[in-house]
């Protein structure tokens, strides 16, 4: 359980105005116990004062919060994307898997911030896929993709070559800003 001062939560949302977006300053502005906050928020719930609470969600909704959560899980994806090429060409199968996983992480990541779900953590990721109800990814192809099923140890370009070309078409499906 945390608790906020009304004063904290007034910070963030300025902190993460679209003006501070314009600027350039909201992007990467968040520390990590700011980022738990924007995605937990939505989910918390009021002891005292529901109609604040729906307030604050709403103007966190309406500020930069959830384009510069999804800008930050787009950057790790394209590093990790990155590192799955360089892997694979240098013949690291294995590490190219493995950065394969970390990219599809952090585009499901993207995905679910831009469409008003954000958050990080393992065991809600499928929840907030099916939440998202984004057409670029489903919870079925989710769940395939994170458990690897068909996944071929002989021959592990097959499922690389699927999984990077998913990451890529759903990062054009990831949209940003206003």
């Amino acid at each position: 359980m945390k608790y906020r001062a009304e004063a904290q939560f007034h910070a963030l949302v300025a902190k993460l105005s679209w003006a501070e977006w314009d600027a350039g300053r909201a992007v990467g502005s968040l520390t990590a116990s700011e980022r738990l906050l924007v995605e937990r928020l939505p989910h918390a719930v009021a002891l005292r004062g529901s109609e604040w609470l729906d307030a604050m969600v709403g103007d966190l909704r309406s500020s930069s919060a959830f384009s510069c959560l999804t800008l930050s899980a787009l950057s790790y994806a394209d590093r990790q994307l990155d590192d799955v090429s360089g892997l694979w060409a240098s013949g690291d199968l294995r590490g190219a898997v493995l950065a394969a996983q970390r990219g599809f992480v952090h585009v499901t990541d993207a995905l679910t911030a831009s469409c008003g779900h954000p958050g990080t953590d393992t065991k809600w990721r499928l929840r907030r896929v099916e939440a998202a109800g984004s057409e670029a990814l489903g919870a079925d192809e989710f769940w395939r993709l994170s458990t690897m099923h068909g996944f071929d140890n002989d021959h592990p370009e097959l499922w690389l070559d699927h999984v990077t070309h998913r990451c890529s078409q759903i990062m054009l499906d990831v949209r940003i800003g206003r």
